[in-house]
């Protein structure tokens, strides 16, 4: 068992059913793979930041898992048009944590400040990464998950993060095979724009609970 926190913003007007879709892709993914883990799912009415400065510090004392599927800025995870994670306002909560964000640009100042506040690890994007909708979602959500999915079946962090760009690539290659230039742009734009800092030997062992 392993303890997993996911903030998905479903009422976003343009991404919110990607993010719903996103959340439960991983859930059902943690469910076959560690069945009895706790997994809290903080939708849009939690995701604010009076629920996360209260919340966190009451698990923050032992390893934990916080995934985010909401819009992002350099420094901060935004939802129902404010923050809920900010650098320079709560990022010290997350210590003993693995944070991977599949938000937009949080690479660039939030995902180091994460780092440096003694969280484990944070994988996320430091730039834009678009997000394929219609008959492509599932494709483009396979690939957000990819890590994460593979941290929790076993494989260190690193080993997740490449295999993560490997499947990028390939679902690149898909793409303009199928005669989609543009969507394969899209894919190439997230893939270069991945990043990881922090303790990349980490695996699912490391976050087991009794």
């Amino acid at each position: 068992m392993a303890n997993f926190h996911i903030a998905f913003d479903h009422n976003n007007v343009t991404l919110g059913l990607y993010f719903e879709k996103s959340k439960a892709d991983l859930i059902n993914h943690i469910n076959h793979a560690i069945p009895l883990s706790v997994v809290n799912e903080i939708n849009s009415d939690r995701c604010n930041q009076a629920y996360i400065d209260i919340f966190i510090p009451t698990i923050n004392l032992s390893n934990f898992i916080f995934v985010a599927y909401s819009h992002g800025l350099e420094n901060k995870l935004t939802a129902n048009g404010g923050s809920y994670i900010e650098s320079d306002i709560n990022s010290n909560l997350f210590t003993n944590c693995f944070f991977y964000s599949m938000s937009c640009l949080t690479g660039i100042d939030l995902g180091k400040k994460l780092a440096e506040n003694n969280s484990h690890t944070f994988i996320g994007y430091n730039d834009f990464a678009p997000a394929l909708l219609g008959k492509y979602m599932k494709l483009s959500i396979d690939c957000d998950n990819f890590a994460i999915k593979k941290f929790i079946d076993g494989y260190t962090i690193v080993e997740s993060f490449n295999s993560m760009k490997t499947n990028f690539t390939a679902a690149v290659d898909y793409l303009e095979n199928k005669g989609e230039p543009l969507l394969a742009s899209a894919l190439r734009k997230s893939r270069d724009a991945l990043v990881l800092y922090g303790d990349s030997s980490l695996t699912i062992a490391g976050f087991h609970i009794n």
